[in-house]
């Protein structure tokens, strides 16, 4: 069972760690991965397979998580291994589904969505508050500062951010927003960035995809 925290820089948003084996660049004895796009456009087409559900109540997530997870990084280090040949490439959304949407399971992409300049961190609150205004669940890959991360917008208007990168002592990381906080998760991102790696919120996209159903 995952055990959630509070985020000690953004408290209205719940973190959930995973142990440090599980993440893209240390899965199955890994040495480093760029696989993040992939991982992200599969993990996308898997939440909505496998029904997943949000934690309600303060509750941590089920077990179904860890298994997704556990997957679509597989799944997506081995897509990016096949095309690159383990060289660290990193790829935009519109060139990973090019290049391996049907692998993804992706039909088609939305038109990104372009966050940079003044107020990046008050844009970004305003692109992700106005996702979860489609009342259906719905993913869209984010990625900043060449990492890829996956939003997704629940049933009840919560909202989650899957992380599948390696966090200091840490795997990958899932983090959960409930539907009146949602627009917290746009500051807890470049937050999490700089306390992780230093790095900051740059130029950032958001592509909502749109997944087959099989």
């Amino acid at each position: 069972m995952l055990t959630a925290q509070r985020s000690p820089h953004t408290p209205e948003i719940m973190e959930w760690h995973m142990s440090s084996d599980l993440s893209q660049s240390t899965i199955l004895g890994r040495s480093g991965s760029n696989a993040c796009t992939f991982i992200a456009l599969c993990c996308g087409h898997l939440f909505h397979q496998a029904n997943l559900q949000p934690p309600t109540n303060g509750t941590d997530p089920d077990n179904g998580w860890q298994v997704c997870l556990r997957k679509v990084i597989i799944s997506g280090n081995e897509i990016h291994d096949d095309i690159f040949e383990h060289d660290p490439v990193n790829v935009s959304v519109d060139e990973a589904e090019q290049i391996a949407g049907s692998k993804c399971h992706v039909e088609k992409l939305m038109p990104q969505l372009d966050v940079f300049g003044h107020n990046a961190t008050g844009q970004l609150s305003t692109v992700f508050e106005g996702l979860t205004e489609t009342q259906r669940p719905n993913c869209s890959v984010v990625i900043s500062d060449e990492c890829a991360f996956l939003f997704i917008v629940n049933t009840d208007g919560s909202a989650m951010l899957i992380d599948s990168h390696h966090h200091k002592q840490y795997g990958a990381l899932i983090s959960y927003a409930q539907p009146n906080d949602v627009g917290h998760m746009a500051p807890w991102l470049p937050r999490m960035m700089h306390q992780t790696w230093k790095s900051t919120l740059k130029t950032t996209s958001v592509t909502p995809a749109i997944y087959r159903q099989v």
